[in-house]
């Protein structure tokens, strides 16, 4: 059967995209690994409010406290996950982005 994604051996590296971010397939992020760079590299998170955030990233898969978790990538063997890329943004208590992370 044909898939209308291209493979990991051949799609390149986007430019950030607020709806392409958001694209889900299940619990899976297709665009987001392809677009991390850009976004880490030319878009300056720090500073910008919550509301702002969740405008342009969505909602996070995760919410803890001060910090906001976007899953990137998941491998997995079924449903056991082996290895998460996630994206943290810790909040001040302003609710302004204080520190952007990447865990690998």
């Amino acid at each position: 059967m044909a898939s209308c994604h291209q493979s990991d051996e051949t799609k390149q590296p986007m430019a950030f995209d607020s709806i392409k971010w958001k694209e889900s397939d299940g619990p899976d992020f297709p665009n987001r690994i392809w677009m991390l760079k850009d976004l880490m590299d030319h878009h300056d998170l720090h500073g910008v409010t919550k509301d702002s955030l969740l405008r342009d990233l969505g909602e996070p898969t995760r919410a803890d406290k001060d910090y906001l978790f976007y899953q990137v990538k998941q491998e997995r063997i079924g449903s056991f996950p082996l290895h998460t890329i996630t994206l943290v943004i810790k909040l001040g208590p302003d609710s302004l982005v204080q520190k952007v992370m990447v865990h690998k």
